[in-house]
């Protein structure tokens, strides 16, 4: 791994009911993103999902106003950061 290229198991992870209300969502919405492959998420050792805390500041701080942020661009821009090229639909 190159010093550039993000270590994913050090970052800070959110539930998603936390994270689904930082995004003005349900949490099933959020689960529903989830199963689509549009939110970069994990399991927890209690299967319950957890967002990845930069993901979340990267999607918000690319709102702007009047105009929503485009999840699609920004997750995929997340992948790339950490040297994964992650298929987004």
């Amino acid at each position: 791994m190159t010093a550039d290229v993000v270590d994913r198991r050090k970052e800070q992870l959110l539930p998603v009911k936390t994270a689904a209300r930082a995004l003005g969502r349900s949490p099933d919405a959020l689960r529903d993103w989830i199963a689509d492959g549009l939110v970069p998420a994990v399991r927890t050792p209690g299967a319950q999902w957890s967002v990845y805390a930069s993901w979340l500041t990267a999607v918000l701080d690319s709102a702007r106003p009047g105009r929503p942020g485009d999840m699609t661009e920004v997750t995929r821009a997340w992948w790339a950061d950490r040297g994964l090229a992650e298929e987004v639909a």
